[in-house]
């Protein structure tokens, strides 16, 4: 496996391998992290085995998750790779580097994980990891979920988990 940052000629290559699990990643989308790399904006990696692409991740150094922003935390953003790639350490290895580049500036990493079953594997993964929850609850659309509210469990409805490789 090899991580490598994401290149122009990606985009296509990422939009149809998660077409083809169903999985909506519009080439605009990865041209978009491609102009906020090169703005100093976002970091980006793909993993690439055997020549394929098998994953990407980025991390936006300015949160727009309101408790990460305000503390200066920056975020691991959008770590994917299609099922036919995963339990082969390529998940791993993007977090490893992601979590690496965020520690290298000094400042603990965190992140937005969905809270349905369909984002089981990332919760154990990030939990696995040292995340732990910033203690303010579920979130929708960046704005904290109240008590008795009833909100769809969706990709837009999240928790923040923050690790800090500093602390003891």
């Amino acid at each position: 496996m090899k991580l490598r940052p994401v290149q122009p000629h990606d985009a296509l290559t990422l939009e149809a391998a998660f077409e083809a699990v169903g999985w909506s990643k519009p080439a605009s989308l990865f041209e978009r992290y491609l102009r906020e790399a090169a703005a100093g904006e976002r970091w980006t990696r793909v993993a690439v085995v055997d020549g394929e692409v098998a994953g990407y991740v980025t991390v936006v150094w300015e949160s727009r998750d309101p408790g990460l922003a305000q503390r200066g935390i920056p975020e691991v953003m959008d770590l994917n790779a299609p099922p036919s790639h995963r339990r082969h350490g390529g998940g791993s290895a993007l977090t490893d580097a992601a979590e690496g580049e965020v520690t290298r500036r000094g400042t603990p990493v965190g992140l937005r994980v969905g809270l349905h079953s369909g984002y089981g594997p990332a919760q154990r993964l990030y939990v696995g990891r040292g995340y732990r929850p910033d203690g303010l609850g579920a979130r929708r659309r960046g704005e904290i979920v109240e008590e008795g509210a009833t909100v769809p469990l969706d990709d837009e409805t999240t928790i923040t988990l923050i690790m800090d490789p500093t602390a003891t």
